[in-house]
């Protein structure tokens, strides 16, 4: 008997065993009406100020300080509200702005500093994630250094700061330290436990050369079990991967390190953090511009992934880059980039408090142009359960493009499917996609674009979006 022909019988003999149970209870001809209809509507408007999608910030501007007011002085409250206009959330202390033990200061004076900092992006409407790593980095003879000596001072307490969100421990860790991470995420239960901080540690993407053999799905598993399973509080899982090549075109490995971030996001009951590409790096001699801030975003809100941050907001600390390689320098001067990145983070606000009300189920590929970077996905077999078809969701019939598209699939509380479609398209092959979609029991869209909320009338259950490239949409379909 093949797969099909069993799956059949299993559903006739499910059918004639709830007809047998029906008929014991209530009586033959006796049962419950099915209740069948459309599904009610969740206002997605009453979680306006309450949900958001997470935006970091990785770095920020010189801050001066006056004997006064210390932190709390005219530029600096003035650089902080550029990047809560900019649509930041949280602003993570790390770059050259960044203070730290023997450089600035004891331990005891930095923390205080911190303090200050974290009070100051807290006036303006900004979280705090203090980075507590040196940037030293290595193999097993060379594990890396904390800013606080751990081992004999602890780790520092900011839980009683309005603004703080959590801790950066290290970025970008070789797999030799798990042992050692594992040990401060045991310190970090003792000091924050019973509040909502973050354990945050950034995680190499799969393209790394320590992975040049393979080795990533163990490393990501190595963390998630060894680490993050010691984290008592929030699970956080953040991965980075910069994408934007020098040609226009996008790096192959994007889409795969979001669906692997996402697949041990799941499995681990973590929140799913992503560090995207906001500036030049040491191997792409560019900034992007704001369609391919748009693409990455949005590809990672298809996948679900719950918050971003992009590096870095200011001039990068490594060399030799200089003013104009980020959206603002180390003075605070804006360029073209700032108002680019300000758009997409701001479009993305303009949904987060509804995308927030669903539950990510899986996504639709359709791979044309960026076959290759689908593929890592499609032909992997661990990642084919997150892989959709319009046949596994209840509001689709159909839908078709021309053009390589990404649509994430949501659900609510009620059982109303949302969308993330995406145009996933490199700037290089710059190019509209047309996207022809039916679906079933639906007469209106609730559609957000371009920061705007609208809503559509659907001709026959139908309707065709025409979306730039790395352009992002999020919709609900429903019965008016």
């Amino acid at each position: 008997m093949n797969k099909i022909l069993r799956k059949i019988m299993a559903l006739l003999s499910c059918t004639l065993l709830c007809a047998v149970c029906a008929c014991s209870v209530a009586g033959c001809g006796e049962q419950e009406e099915q209740t069948g209809g459309k599904k009610e509507l969740i206002d997605y408007e009453q979680f306006k100020d309450e949900y958001y999608i997470d935006i970091a910030a990785w770095g920020f501007p010189t801050l001066e300080t006056s004997a006064e007011n210390g932190y709390n002085t005219e530029k600096n409250n003035a650089l902080a509200k550029d990047l809560h206009d900019a649509g930041f959330t949280t602003v993570i202390h790390a770059g050259r702005s960044n203070v730290r033990p023997g450089r600035h200061g004891t331990a005891e004076e930095v923390t205080e500093l911190i303090r200050q900092r974290t009070a100051l992006f807290e006036e303006n409407g900004l979280k705090s994630i203090v980075y507590c790593s040196n940037y030293l980095k290595g193999g097993a003879d060379n594990l890396g250094a904390m800013w606080w000596d751990f081992d004999s001072s602890g780790l520092p307490d900011f839980s009683q700061e309005e603004g703080f969100y959590g801790l950066l421990v290290w970025d970008e860790p070789y797999p030799e330290v798990m042992t050692k991470l594992a040990g401060y995420a045991e310190m970090f239960n003792e000091v924050y436990r019973g509040t909502d901080a973050i354990f945050m540690v950034n995680l190499y993407p799969s393209y790394a050369s320590i992975f040049s053999s393979g080795g990533y799905d163990d490393y990501l598993e190595s963390y998630c079990k060894n680490v993050l399973s010691a984290v008592e509080g929030t699970k956080y899982l953040s991965v980075d991967s910069y994408a934007i090549r020098a040609d226009k075109q996008l790096e192959t490995y994007l889409l795969y390190d979001i669906a692997m971030l996402k697949k041990y996001s799941v499995k681990y009951d973590a929140l799913s953090h992503i560090c995207l590409q906001s500036s030049m790096t040491s191997t792409k001699n560019r900034i992007p511009e704001q369609s391919e801030y748009a693409v990455q975003a949005n590809a990672a809100l298809a996948f679900g992934i719950d918050s971003l941050s992009w590096y870095t907001y200011i001039t990068p600390e490594e060399e030799p880059y200089g003013d104009g390689s980020a959206p603002v320098d180390q003075s605070g001067n804006k360029n073209d980039a700032y108002y680019a990145l300000q758009k997409v983070n701001n479009d993305i606000a303009a949904f987060g408090y509804a995308y927030k009300c669903f539950d990510w189920k899986g996504v639709i590929l359709n791979p044309v142009a960026q076959t290759s970077a689908m593929n890592l996905i499609l032909k992997n077999r661990d990642l084919l359960d997150m892989v959709y078809s319009e046949q596994d969701t209840d509001s689709l019939a159909s839908v078709s493009s021309e053009q390589d598209f990404i649509m994430g699939v949501m659900k609510d509380e009620n059982g109303n499917e949302g969308f993330m479609l995406v145009n996933y398209c490199s700037l290089a092959d710059a190019v509209d996609a047309e996207i022809d979609i039916e679906f079933i029991g639906a007469d209106t869209l609730m559609i957000w674009r371009n920061g705007e909320k609208q809503i559509l009338p659907l001709s026959d259950g139908k309707i065709t979006l025409t979306l730039a490239q790395g352009e992002g949409v999020f919709f609900v379909p429903y019965q008016a």
